[in-house]
Parts: structure tokens; C-alpha cells; sequence
């Protein structure tokens, strides 16, 4: 069969935080956090102390900057994963996903779902593990033809 598209990133600290990221912006997690926030300010008006929402305020500055100590460090655990290129052909009915040191065939049908953003596709084959792909990396048609993998992909569920 052939090859009708072909990718490579850079798997750089950077992207691997855009993904992280990514995987973040779930409907559920933005909306128990906007909650936590609006009860916090509610609490504040009905105590009339600001010492509370300045402990949510610093609390939760603590926590992203755990968050994000904790993805660096994974990132840099995993040395065969750190500044690698990593090279996603797109087939009619798979892609692969190619670098150094490893190839894996994926069926569109067992992608477990596409997410993008501004500047990445995440080609996700599990909740927690995908292809990182650049857009600005992409040969003229590739953001289209995702786009159409995401779309057959709702239409079989």
C-alpha cells in the first residue's frame, strides 16, 4: 500500500508539555475547577476573610507547579523517548509510527480518539498514550485527512 502522508516531529520537553496539557483539558476537570473557584469566592464573601481564597489562591499555584515539576521529570526519565524524531506515516486504512529505535502499525478503527489543538493533532491509541504530530510539520492535505479520521471515527460509535 502506499504512503499518502508523512510527519516527523521533534519529541522535545516542549511538546511533551503541550501534550500533557492537552490531556488536561477535559469538560469535567475545567468545570469542577471553575466550581472550587466560584464556592472559594463564595465562602470569601460569607466569611468576609480574604485569607481563604488567598490559601485556594496559593494552594492551586502549588499544585500546577507540582503538576508540571512531575511531567518534566517523566519526560526526562524515559531517555530513549527524550529529543527523538519520531516519523507517522498515513496509509488508507493505518498509520505508522516510526523512530530509532521502534515501529508500530495502528488501524484507524482502534484509535481511541483524536484531539487537537492550535498546534498539534494528538492521535491518541489509548487515555493516556499517543502521537504527537506538529501541524506546521504537515504536508499539504494532512490536517484535512485527520480531520476526516476524527469524523469516521464518531460516525462508527
Amino acid at each position: 500500500m502506499e504512503c499518502l502522508f508523512k510527519t516527523t516531529t521533534k519529541n522535545s520537553l516542549e511538546e511533551y508539555k503541550k501534550f500533557s496539557k492537552a490531556m488536561l483539558r477535559t469538560k469535567t476537570r475545567i468545570i469542577v475547577w471553575i466550581l472550587m473557584y466560584v464556592l472559594a469566592i463564595l465562602l470569601c464573601i460569607l466569611r468576609n476573610s480574604v485569607k481563604f481564597l488567598l490559601f485556594v489562591a496559593i494552594y492551586n499555584f502549588l499544585v500546577e507547579w507540582l503538576y508540571w515539576r512531575r511531567i518534566k521529570k517523566t519526560y526526562l526519565s524515559n531517555k530513549s523517548y527524550q529529543d527523538i524524531d519520531l516519523t507517522v506515516e498515513f496509509y488508507d486504512t493505518y498509520m505508522v509510527q516510526k523512530s530509532d529505535m521502534s515501529e508500530a502499525k495502528i488501524e484507524y478503527s482502534n484509535i481511541h480518539k483524536i484531539i487537537e489543538t492550535k498546534t498539534n493533532f494528538y492521535v491518541m491509541i489509548s487515555e493516556n498514550q499517543g502521537a504527537i504530530l506538529v501541524k506546521e510539520n504537515f504536508p499539504d492535505g494532512l490536517e484535512e485527512f485527520i480531520k476526516n479520521i476524527k469524523i469516521e471515527k464518531k460516525k462508527r460509535k
